[in-house]
């Protein structure tokens, strides 16, 4: 592919929750805010900038395949509106079954609302 440029956009690994002791931190202190299509986890953290983790679990889909679909595409969603975002937080974003089925502008526009309404959208 000569002459081909590649840009992948991905989080920053400063900006993803990867950690089990995190995400269990975020379960049981959290606030949360819920939708039709996933529940936003969320609590304030000790770093400068916000960070992101992402569930989809079986019970969303058997297939491995739209389980790492609909998580590229909720990580698309917050990187594209990173800058929006009120920083020095941990938020998770548990999806639900019914987000299968959901196209990319209607994940979007429940993202923003779901962050607008959580008080975690800079004003």
């Amino acid at each position: 592919m000569e002459g081909w440029s590649v840009f992948i956009a991905v989080l920053k690994s400063s900006q993803r929750i990867r950690k089990n002791k995190e995400f269990l931190n975020l379960y049981k202190k959290g606030r949360f805010f819920k939708d039709q299509l996933f529940l936003l986890k969320f609590v304030k953290n000790s770093c400068k900038s916000s960070r992101f983790g992402f569930v989809v679990s079986l019970r969303v889909s058997k297939r491995a395949v739209d389980r790492n679909l609909l998580k590229r595409r909720m990580r698309e969603i917050v990187r594209s509106q990173i800058e929006s975002i009120r920083d020095g937080y941990d938020l998770v974003f548990i999806m639900s079954p019914n987000a299968r089925l959901a196209d990319f502008r209607k994940l979007k526009d429940a993202v923003i609302n779901a962050l607008n309404r959580s008080g975690l959208l800079k004003k």
